[in-house]
C-alpha cells in the first residue's frame, strides 16, 4: 500500500443540544440548526494524509486529497479544513502546493457567515489548514467567508 487517507465531512462532528432547537459544536458553542446543517453539508475535514516513505515524491498524497476534494465537492462540500502539528514544518509546503492556506501556529481560523463569525482556536502546537472547494467560498487574513 502507497498511502492512507482520511477525511470526513463535518456532519457526524455536530451534535444536539437537547434544549431547543439548537446544535452544540464544540467548546460549547450553541448554534442554530440551520446554521449548523448548513456548516456539517459545506465543510469537510481533512484528518490525516499518510504515504509510504518508498511512494513520497511520486505524487500519490496529491492524488488521495484530489480524490477527497472532487468526492466531497460533488456532494456539496465548499471547503477543506484541517490541522496538522506546528513541528511537522515540511508539511507546510506540501499542503500549500496543493492549495491549502497554512495558518501560523496557535492562530486561530475564522469562519464569516451572515449571522456572524465563528472561530476555531488553536493552541500553539498546532496550524490550521484552509482550503476552498467552489467559488462561493474564499479565505483571506484567517477568515474563510461562504455565502
Amino acid at each position: 500500500m502507497a498511502g492512507a487517507l482520511t477525511g470526513f465531512p463535518l456532519r457526524g462532528r455536530l451534535s444536539w443540544r437537547r434544549k431547543g432547537a439548537e446544535l452544540e459544536a464544540g467548546q460549547g458553542s450553541v448554534l442554530g440548526r440551520e446554521l449548523c446543517l448548513t456548516l456539517a453539508r459545506a465543510l469537510v475535514e481533512l484528518e490525516a494524509v499518510s504515504v509510504a516513505d518508498s511512494a513520497r515524491g511520486h505524487g500519490p498524497g496529491h492524488r488521495f486529497v484530489d480524490t477527497l476534494a472532487r468526492s466531497y465537492t460533488e456532494e456539496g462540500c465548499e471547503a477543506m479544513v484541517g490541522c496538522i502539528h506546528a513541528r511537522q514544518t515540511h508539511l507546510v509546503p506540501y499542503h500549500e502546493n496543493h492549495g491549502f492556506h497554512v495558518l501560523a501556529p496557535g492562530a486561530p481560523l475564522d469562519l464569516q457567515l451572515p449571522i456572524g463569525r465563528i472561530r476555531f482556536p488553536a493552541n500553539a502546537s498546532m496550524r490550521h489548514l484552509v482550503c476552498p472547494l467552489t467559488p462561493q467560498v474564499s479565505y483571506g487574513n484567517g477568515i474563510l467567508t461562504g455565502r
